[in-house]
C-alpha cells in the first residue's frame, strides 16, 4: 500500500512538474510575443502621421520648382525610393535650360494604413523651355511608404493630367 501511494505520488509530482514546467512555456511564449507586439507599437508610434504631409510636399517643391532637371534629380532623390526616382529621372541629352514653378497646391490624402499614403495634388505649373513659356493646371498622384530607419519616401509618381504630352522629358 506504501509503495502504491509512493507511486501514485510520484506520478502525481511528475504530472504536476510536467505541468508547471507547461505552463512555464506558455507564460515565456507569451511574455516574448507580449514584447513583440510592443516593439511594433513602438515602431509604429515613432513617426509622426503629418511626417508623411511634410514629405510629400517637400518632394512636390522640389519636383516643381527647378531652373534644370539635373539639379531637380539631384533635390529628389532623398525623398524617394530607388524604384520611384527610376520612373521621374530623366537622362535626356538635351542642357537646355528649363525654369519650372508651382503655385496653389492643394493635397488631399488617403491612408489605408499606418505606413503607407497617397496624394492628389492639383497646382499650377509654368514651365518655361529657350524662351517658350506655358502655364497649365496639373494634377500628380504621389504613393509614400514609411522605410524603418529612412522615415517617408515617394514610391511612385503618377501625373493624372497636365504638361506631359506637350513638353515630353521634363516630367517622367
Amino acid at each position: 500500500m506504501k509503495k502504491r501511494m509512493l507511486l501514485i505520488g510520484g506520478v502525481l509530482f511528475v504530472l504536476i512538474a510536467f505541468y508547471v514546467s507547461s505552463l512555464q512555456n506558455q507564460l515565456a511564449e507569451a511574455t516574448s510575443l507580449k514584447q513583440s507586439y510592443q516593439d511594433e507599437i513602438k515602431k509604429l508610434s515613432t513617426f509622426k502621421e503629418d511626417e508623411a504631409k511634410k514629405a510629400n510636399k517637400a518632394f512636390l517643391q522640389y519636383f516643381f520648382n527647378y531652373e534644370n532637371v539635373k539639379e531637380r534629380n539631384k533635390q529628389i532623390k532623398p525623398y524617394m525610393t530607388d524604384q520611384a526616382f527610376q520612373e521621374v529621372d530623366y537622362k535626356g541629352k538635351s542642357e537646355a535650360e528649363v525654369h519650372v514653378s508651382a503655385s496653389n497646391l492643394k493635397s488631399y490624402e488617403y491612408r489605408e494604413n499606418k505606413t503607407s499614403a497617397e496624394y492628389i495634388t492639383e497646382l499650377d505649373m509654368k514651365i518655361d523651355v529657350a524662351g517658350n513659356s506655358s502655364k497649365e493646371q496639373t494634377m500628380i498622384k504621389t504613393e509614400l511608404i514609411f522605410i524603418e530607419g529612412e522615415g517617408w519616401k515617394v514610391d511612385h509618381v503618377e501625373m493624372i493630367y497636365g504638361p506631359v504630352e506637350n513638353h515630353e522629358g521634363l516630367i517622367d
